[in-house]
């Protein structure tokens, strides 16, 4: 569920804020199957293993995903300045030649 949910991310399938809802959803299961499994001390320190490693995989691509939208906004300015360029650079339009016709 986790690394679907990062993967239809990574390929804009899914935005940002479901696929973080999919892993908020996936980390509360983490919890619940915690508290179920209380009774078995050694599937517990394996779940909240589990539930670090998640925590952490979120941590890093909230970041990653803070550099792409900064590196996105870089990229939306650039072109704006190269339509801009063409705005004010005058067009230059060469003349066809006339086509020939075989008769």
């Amino acid at each position: 569920m986790v690394l679907q949910a990062k993967l239809d991310m990574e390929s804009e399938r899914i935005t940002r804020e479901r696929a973080e809802e999919i892993l908020g959803d996936a980390v509360e299961l983490l919890k619940e199957a915690s508290e179920v499994l209380k009774t078995e001390p050694d599937m517990e320190g394996k779940l909240q293993e589990k539930l670090m490693i998640l925590m952490q995989q979120l941590e890093l691509d909230e970041t990653a995903n803070e550099r792409n939208a900064d590196s996105a906004v870089d990229e939306e300015l650039a072109l704006e300045d190269m339509i801009e360029n063409l705005q004010t650079e005058p067009l230059i339009v060469k003349p066809r030649k006339p086509m020939r016709r075989n008769m």
